[in-house]
């Protein structure tokens, strides 16, 4: 949060909300599933821990009074499998970044730690857009700048928001493969906020994300494969992907669905951000007293170069703030028993 203003009795506060991108097996270039044949069981000792820290926008100064359960819990299997991710050759490289609009004449190749997992390869720029891609497969292609505070709220539908970014990914040969999921919501957005109650009242959206999720295996994709934003006039300003080429590891036990929940809970119970005792989850919110949790599933998510399994929850959070002021939550907490 940045650039407070406050006005009288009311103040507005600028709100930026990032998304990651994560991709699935399904894409439509590039991304490919190798598999070594027999695969048995790795230590998970060797993994990169999932959300290593408790991650949740700070420390926790009101307790949730109540954290309710109404959804039944997934079926949790004994083992599940991990993939690799492995570096992108320069071949996919230079095919997703033309089909981005940045042509092999505009890239640079950048040479650095080789040690990074998210090593920046490559950059370019034609004309206004800037392109960055990392080893790992993602591409962060920005067209446009963010609108300026007073340029007034969006004005498309979420429908008519979709719809641009769906024809926008498939005229470049980019829309995803087996569409899983569709997730809209605001990102640069304008808040006014009540300085007596310390909560926002009114919001104006400066720019929209849609995010498109596919499944790696089995189960969902925590997070996009890929990412449209669109700002006031209609226009995209950036798209991003995570081309994988991904590599079936090995197998690892993961934790019951009930003992994620119970690390969830742990989580609102502990005063301390960051808490060793209750690392390996990450949350949305904070500082809310009530929580009802009516979504619980596995999914997939990167840690380091590995994809791994963890527990997704989603609910809704409410504020006792006089308003009866709600947010969608969502809370990860690592599978693996390590």
């Amino acid at each position: 949060m940045n650039n407070i203003k406050l006005l009288k009795k009311y103040g507005y506060i600028i709100i930026l909300c990032c998304l990651l991108v994560l991709t699935s097996t399904a894409n439509a270039s590039c991304t490919t599933t190798s598999s070594t044949g027999s695969l048995n069981n790795i230590d998970a000792k060797t993994l990169p821990v999932a959300f290593d820290g408790t991650y949740a926008g700070g420390q926790f100064v009101i307790i949730p009074s109540s954290i309710e359960l109404a959804t039944k819990m997934p079926e949790s299997p004994d083992k599940i499998l991990v993939y690799k991710l492995n570096t992108m050759n320069d071949a996919c490289i230079r095919n997703i970044a033309n089909k981005l609009g940045f042509p092999n004449s505009s890239l640079i190749k950048i040479e650095a730690n080789q040690d990074s997992e998210n090593l920046q390869i490559y950059n370019a720029v034609n004309g206004d857009a800037v392109l960055e891609v990392s080893a790992n497969g993602y591409f962060a292609a920005r067209y446009g700048d963010s609108p300026s505070l007073d340029s007034g709220g969006i004005t498309l539908s979420e429908k008519e928001c979709i719809t641009k970014a769906q024809e926008w990914l498939k005229s470049h040969g980019l829309y995803p493969e087996e569409v899983s999921k569709i997730a809209t919501g605001p990102i640069l957005q304008v808040s006014t906020y009540n300085i007596e109650t310390g909560f926002h009242s009114e919001n104006t959206i400066l720019t929209y994300g849609i995010s498109f999720f596919t499944n790696i295996g089995e189960y969902q994709s925590s997070l996009p494969e890929a990412y449209v934003e669109i700002d006031t006039n209609g226009e995209i300003i950036e798209v991003d992907l995570h081309v994988q080429q991904l590599k079936e590891l090995g197998y690892v036990d993961i934790k019951t669905a009930e003992e994620a929940f119970n690390k969830l809970e742990n989580v609102f119970n502990n005063k301390v951000a960051n808490s060793p005792e209750i690392s390996g989850c990450m949350i949305n919110f904070t500082d809310f007293s009530r929580l009802t949790i009516t979504k619980v599933s596995i999914q997939y998510s990167k840690n380091g170069n590995y994809i791994q399994p963890i527990y997704f929850f989603q609910g809704t959070a409410y504020f006792d703030d006089g308003l009866g002021t709600t947010e969608e939550f969502r809370g990860r907490v690592d599978a693996v028993i390590r």
